[in-house]
C-alpha cells in the first residue's frame, strides 16, 4: 500500500480536525459578548506570557498517544480518525505552551469562520509536518536515524526557543486586543 493517499488522508482530516474545534470554539466565543471576551482573552493572554517562564516544563494535556487501537480498523480509518484527533490537538499530547494561543485566538474572535481559519491552519501545520517526515522515511530511510537523532538533540533548544515565543506571540495578542 502506497504511503501517500494515506498522508493525504490525514493532512485532510487534521485540518478539518482543527477546523471543527475552532469553529466550536470560535462559536463559543461569540456567545460571550465582546467585552468579557476581551477581557478573558486578554487575562489568558497575560498568563501565557508568565507561564512558561514560571510554571514547571510539564504542560497541563492530555499525556498520551492517539488511541492505537484505531490501528485494527484498517489503514485509512486509522489515517481519519488518527489525523481528526491530532489536529484537534487537545486529545493528545501537545508538548509546547504555544499550542495554548490556538483556542485563545479562536475564542477571542468570536467567530466560527476565522476560529475554524485559526485552528484549521493549526490541524494543517501539525499533520503537514508528520507528512513530510513520512516522505523522507520512504525517499531517505537511511537518513531517518540521522533525523531523529538531530530532533532529540535539538530538543531542549527547540523549548528554549518555544517558551519565549509563546510568550511573545500572547504579547502579540495583547496587542491584538487593543492594550
Amino acid at each position: 500500500m502506497s504511503w501517500r493517499p494515506l498522508a493525504v488522508v490525514t493532512l485532510l482530516a487534521g485540518t478539518a480536525g482543527g477546523a471543527l474545534a475552532g469553529a466550536a470554539t470560535g462559536l463559543l466565543g461569540g456567545l460571550i459578548p465582546q467585552p468579557v471576551r476581551v477581557a478573558v482573552g486578554m487575562v489568558l493572554a497575560l498568563a501565557l506570557i508568565a507561564a512558561p517562564l514560571v510554571l514547571p516544563r510539564r504542560l497541563p494535556q492530555l499525556d498520551r498517544e492517539t488511541d492505537q487501537n484505531l490501528l485494527s480498523r484498517g489503514p485509512y480509518v486509522w489515517a481519519l480518525a488518527n489525523g481528526a484527533l491530532l489536529g484537534a490537538g487537545f486529545t493528545s499530547r501537545i508538548g509546547y505552551w504555544i499550542w495554548y494561543l490556538v483556542p485563545l485566538g479562536c475564542l477571542i474572535a468570536g467567530s466560527p469562520g476565522l476560529g475554524a481559519l485559526i485552528w484549521a491552519g493549526y490541524g494543517f501545520t501539525r499533520l503537514g509536518i508528520a507528512a513530510g517526515l513520512a516522505y523522507r522515511l520512504v525517499h531517505e530511510p537511511d537518513r531517518m536515524a540521522d533525523l531523529q537523532q538531530g530532533a532529540i538533540q535539538r530538543k531542549a533548544e527547540v523549548r528554549r526557543l518555544i517558551n519565549p515565543a509563546t510568550s511573545v506571540l500572547a504579547l502579540a495578542v495583547l496587542v491584538w486586543l487593543g492594550i
